[in-house]
């Protein structure tokens, strides 16, 4: 199988990539309609306009800085749902910063329940105010999920878990974009990109995923230049817990709070939360990334990354529960 492709758009950034990769994104958004359960992406369809129009007066209102970019790349595409799907918040992951001898190694598993994305996943080389720093995405995507800044820190997010209502998921899941709506805090994805973009050390990329306010909780994991650089950062709108383990000990995150003092009932998201993290906690070092192993390994994964503030970075996509690519490896 053919490894990931790594592409290099240090010069043109993300919306140059888009441009240059406007079918795959096409393909892309395609594939994620098909992958919404019970026919609902027939039924969203007509309905992506909208959601366009309140996306896009959302980001004004919050003064996002990549509402531009998000624009270009709606006309690059030519199509309604570019605004929608960069602010689609509905992945599941597991995340573990494991010290060692030098820069700490960052695992991250992505779960998202689209089929398709993991088979398309690439390594884009990019550069910021901050020095150089590279994302595993797609054309067309402006947030960042998981990416790495040699000499720096890496960094991934994970999907928190979901607030319960008396009046059920359906009830929940509203009151959570009413949430966001009403929000003029940072979309988690875009908060992490920023960072990465313009924090020059691990600690003040940590002090920013903790203190910035954002439209919805998130979990954060980085790693950094020195051993004991790891950290688990929770995050509600306004609040956030910290934990940041000692004596060579690693900080693995799922999706559920460990830490966090959260008023309210929880949910976890994805499949077994719970044992994923116990197993992340039993790591002594990264699974490789086409070697993932259940619970960690479940039908939804879709990639499988290491990487570390010294460049290393190992990437794999996956499918139905086993590896849909080679590993790209590659030193940054």
């Amino acid at each position: 199988m053919k490894p990931p492709a790594l592409r290099d758009y240090r010069t043109g950034g993300l919306s140059a990539y888009c441009a240059d990769h406007a079918d795959a994104a096409r393909d892309l958004m395609d594939a994620v309609l098909r992958g919404l359960p019970a026919g609902l992406g027939r039924v969203a369809s007509p309905f992506l306009p909208l959601a366009d129009r309140i996306s896009d007066r959302w980001l004004a209102r919050a003064d996002d800085p990549y509402r531009a970019e998000i624009a270009a790349n709606r006309a690059a595409l030519g199509r309604s749902g570019v605004f929608a799907f960069n602010l689609s918040y509905e992945w599941g992951c597991t995340s573990a910063a494991l010290p060692g001898a030098g820069a700490p190694q960052l695992m991250r598993v992505l779960d998202w329940p689209f089929e398709g994305i993991g088979a398309r996943v690439e390594l884009v080389r990019l550069s910021g105010p901050a020095g150089e720093w590279a994302a595993a995405t797609w054309p067309g995507v402006s947030g960042v999920l998981q990416a790495v800044a040699p000499g720096r820190f890496a960094a991934a997010l994970n999907q928190a878990p979901e607030r319960r209502s008396s009046l059920g998921r359906a009830a929940a899941w509203t009151q959570g974009r009413a949430r966001v709506l009403r929000s003029r805090g940072w979309a988690p994805a875009h908060l992490l990109r920023h960072v990465v973009e313009t924090a020059p050390t691990f600690a003040k990329a940590r002090a920013r995923l903790r203190d910035e306010p954002v439209c919805a909780p998130v979990i954060y994991t980085l790693s950094g230049t020195r051993p004991h650089e790891v950290c688990v950062i929770e995050r509600l709108e306004a609040q956030a817990a910290t934990h940041e383990p000692r004596n060579g000990e690693g900080a693995a995150a799922a999706n559920h709070f460990r830490h966090l003092d959260a008023p309210g009932r929880w949910r976890p998201r994805g499949m077994l939360s719970e044992q994923r993290a116990a197993e992340a906690d039993a790591l002594t070092k990264a699974m490789q990334p086409d070697g993932l192993r259940p619970p960690v390994l479940n039908t939804l994964t879709r990639l499988a990354m290491t990487m570390s503030a010294d460049g290393d970075v190992a990437l794999c996509g996956y499918e139905n529960g086993r590896p849909a690519t080679g590993v790209l490896r590659v030193r940054l």
